[in-house]
């Protein structure tokens, strides 16, 4: 699990930012905690699963950006003036931001590295299954999280599936697409 988040946490993101949380529960103890907030819809799926992940974004990316930073200058071979426009647009850009858009900025980054995570699980032979249908509210703390900085995103079941996948039906790519 943790190669898969490591994988998971090179997807795109801003200014390097990573503003994302990972909880696994892969413990009976840990399943019955996240199982209690799925609505009747999942419930079973987290059960039944190897593992399932919870997705958080991190309001408060803030408080590891230096350090995601230093390394890419020691490791990366990045320039004093690159780490000094780094550190610059994000101070700059990160009080610009009103609590509303903060949100919609690490809800949305948080569901680039979702996407990365079934990917890279997928890579890795295992199925997934992701699901929104879960009560937020009092989750991050039920597994020692700050609620106030840490918002819950998604939860994906992971693990080998024990029936083929129910068949779907997608719309056509010209009902979705408009070109301009």
């Amino acid at each position: 699990m943790l190669e898969i988040v490591k994988e998971a946490t090179r997807a795109c993101n801003a200014v390097d930012s990573q503003p994302w949380h990972f909880v696994i529960t892969d413990t009976d103890e840990g399943k019955q905690k996240l199982e209690s907030y799925m609505w009747p819809v999942d419930r079973g799926r987290i059960e039944n699963s190897s593992a399932s992940v919870l997705v958080f974004a991190d309001k408060d990316w803030f408080a590891h950006i230096d350090e995601v930073f230093n390394k890419s200058f020691q490791e990366n071979g990045w320039t004093e003036e690159r780490l000094y426009f780094m550190n610059k647009i994000t101070s700059d850009w990160g009080m610009d931001l009103s609590d509303g858009e903060l949100e919609d900025s690490v809800i949305f980054q948080a569901g680039l590295v979702t996407m990365q995570f079934i990917l890279c699980a997928r890579a890795h032979g295992y199925d997934t299954g992701p699901m929104a249908a879960f009560t937020r509210q009092g989750v991050a703390e039920e597994f020692g999280l700050d609620g106030n900085r840490f918002i819950p995103c998604l939860v994906v079941a992971v693990g080998k599936a024990t029936a083929p996948a129910e068949p779907v039906s997608r719309r056509e790519p010209q009902e979705v697409t408009t070109f301009a």
